[in-house]
């Protein structure tokens, strides 16, 4: 019985997690090529997919680690007379910081790459959101 209610919290929440990803992809489209938008595909559409995926996975991460963050205070607060409490709320806390530590070098070092190669302007090129927003 406990294994399917954990099923169904992680099923539901990983529902709503993707729900603003599938809303996205059903109105304008992830994909900009292809028989609905009369256009052939090129390499360049494939790469900006994978761009926009990272992009959403990069925004995702960083939501996960600051609700850790979250989590790790508030189990710091609530439990402060128990010492393991506390321990593990210490231990969240630095877990989610160097999580984000690791969220910010991998876009650092994707942006920099892109950057070397010629396929971005500058800071926040491809990863400004701008471009699947309408703008350049």
């Amino acid at each position: 019985m406990y294994g399917m209610k954990r099923f169904a919290t992680y099923f539901f929440a990983i529902l709503t997690w993707m729900a603003p990803v599938l809303a996205y992809a059903a109105g304008s489209g992830i994909v900009k090529c292809g028989p609905q938008q009369n256009k052939l595909c090129e390499l360049k559409d494939l790469f900006d997919l994978l761009i926009g995926i990272y992009n959403f996975l990069l925004g995702m991460a960083g939501i996960v680690a600051l609700g850790l963050l979250i989590y790790g205070g508030v189990q710091m607060l609530l439990y402060s007379v128990d010492e393991e409490h506390v321990k593990r709320g210490k231990s969240t806390i630095t877990q989610a910081l160097i999580g984000l530590a690791v969220i910010l070098l991998a876009y650092i070092i994707v942006n920099t790459l892109l950057v070397a190669l010629g396929v971005s302007d500058g800071p926040g090129g491809y990863f400004s959101g701008a471009k699947f927003l309408g703008g350049k």
